[in-house]
């Protein structure tokens, strides 16, 4: 719009109308076209006679202004032409002429007009900037700078269409100078406000553009923020007016979604796009909305974009890709095969191109071929996810596991951020926590919540083993972001692993306030209720819940009924498990859910008793002819194949109030009657319990949880054969796997035991837990490193934690160590316990085993529980108070061969040796195996209890009696090889009991024992004992009892061990050996010849 103030000596009638046209211009300016023509016209109507030329051009040219932004371009030039004639010489009336020349396409007339008039009048502002407009629209590469005269460039019209003109070839930092030296010059200039506005969003767009991304610093954020909140009011105000799609209020927009973009705003950024897409023609602009709408996957908008472009160009490129995504691959590779490509994508969409040539689709694919093209584009990482997700979906699950791997080699500095994205997303479907961190972290705006920054937070939420990273993670974020819900669900989970339960309680509180339907949040904040032990808190805060507004997965829903059925809302609680279960019923986990409702009800007064037939109630009704009918009466769609029946209707409105065996009559469709009985009347809630029971292995028979028998009455054998089935097959894996030398908790994770109950199961098959090989060798390095590590401090593992809280070592060991950590996870397992073994309180439950041959029943009633309970209580306890309970977190990057472990065998077999090695620790473990692949892993030393104990021994650091409590409590475990010497098993006389001193005794003559040497530590111990001990029953049933351990093995050669002893015993040992052996029926002569062989042969 030329403008039209200058610096000439006004009369008096230009003063007073001058303001009046200024006035009008100003509505024109602000979008007003209409309402200023109508103005204009009125004053040129009513001019006075006197007025001058220059008023009269005034008017005349303004209204051809405003029929040119109301796109009336015939119209203006017909009034700018009048105006021309009006007062040709105007300085103002020549800019004029070169401005209708431009309208008119005459660009190079336009020029040379401009050019000649420049000499003559070099201080003619607007015919300066008219210049330059004309080389805008010729666009032929014509430089005005050199036409324009130099006292001019600086004037506020020329340095603005300067600017534009540098905006049009795309001069970046020249634009952006201009304009920003434009703001500071005339800041009142509504023109430059925009366009240095535009400038700070376009440079820090191309810094941080898509394909090589990173993230606003806190300065451009705010640029970009104040940016976002200039260029919306602008648009706001052109949007209400009477031209809102006009050029400077289509610019503003377009910058202003730009802007939104960045700041990752994702609805605001969509929400303009949307405008553009409804109001511009302008193809830039549509790609930029379309670009938007991919970004924010909004494929309507998509959709609404592209119908406005055209199939070649660069809008081709988005048209492709949307094509190819939506599975329409022949018609993408004919848009993209005409379509004008970045450079950047390229790679990409030749790939494309080769798998649409190839005939592969999401509909149909070759495995050969499609590796084929694996194979091909390993150089570009988004085409081989591509390939992975197609060979997924057709079944090739190598071909996409390669393609996948190939795609996540690529990753490293160089990779576009585009591939960042299509690596992460896909890695997050695939649960590959640790690519999403890889892909992502350090590549996010961590300012502003995009589809990345939730998929990253799930990954450090997710990631296991736990790493350092993932809690920095969320330390990095600000507190607004923190607040998105999928991001504090992430937070509060790893503050709760991290055991910082206050911390977690606070942040779940508060985001329970802002989301306070969602049922994450509200199990996670039971969660940490019940880690603290505040059942109170808890009842009450299910209480005050209302489960039909909770928002989220329906296991969600199952898991809420079983705390509402915990506390005591078993009404609230049935209503929940049963409408989750009809909305879903083909869900495996919710059918067990609901099943352990009710079968986890220890007051077994959860179903009603259901004596009438009524609401919520299944009826089975019977006729005389034989037929039945049965049905729900409720509400909502069938369950489980049962049809629901509404109270109102007839059918079962006929029935209410009756009871079983009560009578009824009906008409048939032939007129006659019927009579029908009532048979059976119970709970819906028991009948679909029944239902689920009876088809869960037909209805889900990859699914293991429930498994239903067929028997006659009174006959259990059928049960029997499966428990024996089910044990033999146990044992026999267990028994493979001890044989293999894996360490306690892998084995009992592979058969999923607690690695507690796992070393009780491993006893009951008469095998030992490896704690040690049984040599001087391996007992003297055990004792050694000990001592190193005196006041240096130790780390437990779980097993070996609770077995010396049973055994009463934890002070000894803490004296010892100075100092003993174990993963917080040996709590949690504690607590897991416990918490079972009270759900069971209230019910008797039978367990059935089968066990060396036999079959063994226990009776569980509330009595065994509490000892239970009051047990693991008991050794909580006992490790709280001496040991430091440590969360572990591994470093962010472990080696391979550990990551293949712990997918193996999960974190918590990890964390021991850890934690040993990254405090700098002893690892002390009873399973020799553990400390071998701990050794190997993470170069952490180990020893055991029963080396700490003579280590202390060999110091005076523990009593005889504590010694021999400690020491008997391993061999009651079966923890071998026990290091037992004359003068030890003369202590464990004095202050054991028989049991205990029989349970040391199964550590000498054991299967691989070193014969010689146990024998003579045999015949040196019962030496000692019979010289220095009184003559006593108990000394001779000890006796007995190492005899008979050191002789059970030796079927063949027993005559030579028990004839050493006799040689090297005194009198009244000798004659109790000969009475042993008549006693147990054993022949003399073997025994008399091996006497001879060692008098003979050997002691000669």
């Amino acid at each position: 719009m030329p403008q039209d103030t200058d610096q000439r000596i006004l009369t008096v009638l230009e003063q007073a109308l001058n303001p009046q046209i200024d006035f009008l211009r100003e509505r024109l300016r602000v979008g007003y076209a209409k309402e200023a023509e109508n103005g204009l016209r009125k004053m040129l109507a009513t001019l006075p006679g006197e007025a001058s030329p220059y008023v009269i051009f005034r008017i005349k040219a303004n209204i051809g202004n405003c029929l040119a932004q109301l796109g009336d371009i015939s119209g203006a030039l017909g009034w700018f032409d009048e105006a021309v004639e009006t007062a040709p010489r105007e300085p103002k009336a020549i800019a004029t002429r070169a401005f209708a020349l431009i309208l008119r396409k005459e660009l190079k007339e336009a020029i040379t007009f401009a050019q000649t008039e420049l000499a003559l009048d070099p201080n003619n502002e607007e015919l300066a900037a008219r210049l330059i407009d004309a080389c805008i629209s010729l666009d032929d590469g014509t430089d005005p700078e050199q036409m324009i005269p130099a006292g001019l460039k600086h004037r506020e019209q020329v340095l603005l269409a300067r600017c534009l003109h540098a905006l049009q070839r795309d001069q970046q930092e020249r634009w952006w100078s201009l304009a920003r030296l434009g703001a500071q010059t005339y800041p009142e200039s509504h023109f430059f406000k925009v366009l240095a506005t535009e400038a700070d969003v376009d440079e820090i767009a191309r810094a941080t553009r898509h394909e090589k991304y990173r993230a606003l610093t806190d300065v451009e954020r705010g640029k970009i923020q104040s940016s976002a909140d200039v260029l919306e009011g602008i648009w706001l105000r052109i949007k209400g007016s009477e031209v809102p799609n006009r050029e400077d209020g289509l610019s503003a927009l377009t910058t202003c979604s730009v802007a939104y973009r960045l700041l990752e705003d994702g609805p605001k950024a969509i929400e303009l796009a949307g405008e553009l897409v409804d109001r511009s023609d302008y193809e830039p602009a549509l790609i930029l909305a379309v670009q938007i709408a991919l970004i924010f996957n909004d494929n309507e908008l998509v959709s609404r974009g592209l119908a406005k472009l055209p199939s070649q160009g660069a809008a081709g490129f988005f048209k492709g890709v949307f094509e190819f995504n939506k599975g329409n691959w022949s018609e993408a590779a004919q848009i993209l095969r005409e379509a004008e490509i970045p450079d950047i994508e390229k790679p990409f969409v030749a790939h494309i191109l080769t798998l649409a040539s190839l005939g592969i689709s999401q509909d149909q694919g070759d495995e050969i071929v499609l590796d084929k093209a694996r194979q091909e584009a390993v150089t570009e990482p988004r085409a081989l996810i591509v390939i992975a997700k197609l060979a997924h979906r057709h079944g090739f699950g190598e071909v996409a596991s390669r393609a996948y791997s190939d795609a996540v080699s690529l990753l490293g500095p160089k990779t576009s951020h585009p591939a960042r994205i299509t690596i992460a997303s896909y890695a997050h479907s695939l649960g590959d926590y640790g690519i999403v961190i890889s892909a992502l972290d350090g590549h996010l705006d961590l300012g502003a919540i995009t589809p990345e920054l939730l998929q990253l937070s799930d990954a450090h939420a997710l990631e296991r083993p736990t790493r350092q990273r993932n809690m920095k993670f969320y330390e990095r974020l600000t507190p607004a972001v923190r607040s998105h819900l999928r991001i504090v669900r992430g937070y509060a989970s790893i503050l709760t692993d991290r055991r910082r339960y206050s911390e977690a309680e606070a942040v779940l509180k508060k985001a329970i306030e802002a989301f306070p339907k969602d049922a994450y949040l509200l199990l996670k904040l039971i969660e940490i209720y019940r880690r603290t032990d505040r059942d109170e808190e808890i009842r009450k805060f299910i209480i005050e819940r209302d489960e039909t507004t909770f928002v989220g997965p329906p296991l969600y829903a199952m898991q809420w009924s079983h705390q509402l059925r915990d506390a005591g809302e078993f009404s609230r609680a049935l209503s929940l498990a049963y409408q989750t279960l009809q909305a879903h019923p083909d869900d495996p986990q919710l059918a067990l859910g609901y099943v352990g409702l009710i079968l986890g009800d220890n007051s077994q007064m959860i179903i009603p008793n259901q004596t009438n037939v009524g609401q919520d109630c299944w009826v089975m009704i019977k006729d005389d002819l034989g037929r039945t009918d049965s049905f729900i009466i409720g509400h909502g769609p069938a369950i489980l194949g049962i049809e629901v029946v509404s109270i109102h209707q007839e059918r079962a409105k006929r029935l209410v109030g009756k009871k079983v065996n009560d009578s009824f009559e009906t008409s048939d469709l032939g007129g006659q009657q019927r009579a029908w009985t009532i048979k059976e009347i119970k709970s819906k809630y028991l009948h679909v319990l029944h239902t689920v029971m009876q088809s869960f292995q037909t209805r889900f028979p990859s699914t293991p949880g429930l498994w239903g028998f067929t028997t006659v009455e009174g006959d259990i054998q059928p049960i029997l054969d499966m428990v024996k089935a089910h044990a033999d097959s146990q044992r026999k894996v267990v028994e493979e796997l001890y044989l293999k030398g894996l360490p306690l908790a892998i084995m009992a994770r592979s058969i999923g035991m607690d690695v507690t109950r796992f070393a009780y199961f491993i006893r009951s098959l008469g095998l030992d837990i490896v704690t040690a090989n049984g040599t001087s060798a391996e007992f003297d390095k055990g004792i050694s490193t000990a001592k190193d590590y005196r006041n240096a401090g130790a780390v437990l593992d779980e097993y070996t934690a609770i077995v010396a809280a049973e055994v009463s070592s934890l002070p000894l060991l803490k004296s010892w160590f100075g100092t003993l950590s174990v993963p917080a996870s040996v709590i949690d397992e504690l607590d897991a316990g416990i918490t079972r073994a009270k759900a069971d309180l209230g019910r008797t439950q039978l367990s059935l085993g089968f066990v060396r041959g036999e079959f063994v029943r226990h009776d569980i009633n509330d009595e065994f529980l509490e000892q239970q309970i009051n047990a693991l209580k008991s050794v909580k306890q006992k490790i709280e108070d001496h040991c430091v309970i440590e969360p572990v977190t591994f470093p962010d990057t472990i080696p391979e061969e550990i990551a293949d472990l712990y997918r193996m065998t999960g974190q918590r077999v990890l964390e021991p040796m850890y934690l040993a090695a990254s405090r700098g620790d002893v690892l002390l473990s009873d399973d020799l195996h553990y400390r071998q692949i701990a050794a190997v892993l993470t170069r952490v030393d180990g020893t055991w209890l029963q080396a700490v104990v003579l280590a202390a021994q060999s110091q005076g650091l523990v009593t005889p009696k504590d010694q021999t409590n400690i020491t008997v409590g391993l061999a009651v475990r079966r923890h071998g090889n026990i290091w037992l010497n004359p003068q030890s098993l003369a202590m464990y006389f004095d202050e054991s009991t028989a049991e205990g001193f029989a349970a040391l005794c199964h550590f000498i003559g054991n299967i691989g024992a070193d014969m010689p040497g146990h024998t003579v530590v045999t015949a040196r111990f019962l030496k000692i004992l019979w010289l220095t001990r009184k003559a006593t029953l108990e000394r001779d049933a000890r006796t007995s009892c190492i005899l008979s351990a050191l002789l059970r093995h030796r079927a063949d050669d027993w005559a030579y061990w028990i004839a050493y002893i006799w040689i090297h015993g005194d009198y009244y040992l000798k004659k109790y050996i000969l009475a042993w052996l008549r006693g147990h029926f054993l022949p003399t002569q073997p025994f008399e010849d091996a006497l001879n062989y060692w008098l003979v042969k050997v002691l000669s």
